[in-house]
């Protein structure tokens, strides 16, 4: 299957909302891919979403520091987990989220939490950075690519978007 990509170029940065609107409208028109956020420093962030909801987000500055607060929210220790997470794609964290729950070490609605707590970040992150990014592109083709798990058809996560941005507004 061809890759479907398309860039949308950012000249001059971009505010908070018109991120927010930007994402919101290409994971409602698109359906289903992966969305990748790049800012002027070299990194950025990585949106999986499917039937126009953000499944999964991952990417910037402390992406691991986020993991292991999360694992430590379920009381899960590291070590515990055989895969070395450095090397995997952006979706290795909720890969290990299904696996914990498929080994009933963790609940379905602890992963759920730990899901959205993860896309809020990330959001929270991607909209601070947002005078700062460069480029915004969207990969339609990348159905090996998504997660599969319990969570995935729960929850409305497009309404991260806009809790993410409500919580860039009260913290300022």
């Amino acid at each position: 299957m061809a890759t479907a990509e398309r860039t949308y170029p950012v000249k001059g940065g971009l505010t908070a909302l018109k991120l927010a609107g930007t994402i919101q409208q290409i994971i409602q028109s698109e359906g289903q891919g992966e969305l990748e956020i790049k800012i002027k420093a070299g990194s950025g962030w990585t949106l999986l979403f499917n039937a126009g909801r953000v499944i999964w987000a991952s990417g910037g500055e402390h992406r691991w520091r986020r993991w292991y607060r999360q694992l430590r929210q379920l009381q899960i220790h590291p070590h515990s987990i055989d895969a070395p997470m450095e090397t995997y794609p952006p979706q290795i964290e909720h890969f290990v989220l299904t696996q914990l729950y498929q080994q009933r070490r963790i609940t379905r609605k602890s992963m759920q939490f730990a899901v959205d707590n993860t896309v809020n970040e990330v959001l929270f992150d991607a909209f601070l950075a947002a005078s700062e990014i460069i480029e915004v592109s969207c990969n339609t083709r990348v159905e090996q690519a998504l997660p599969e798990s319990p969570v995935t058809v729960l929850g409305s996560y497009d309404e991260s978007i806009a809790r993410a941005h409500a919580s860039l507004r009260v913290g300022r």
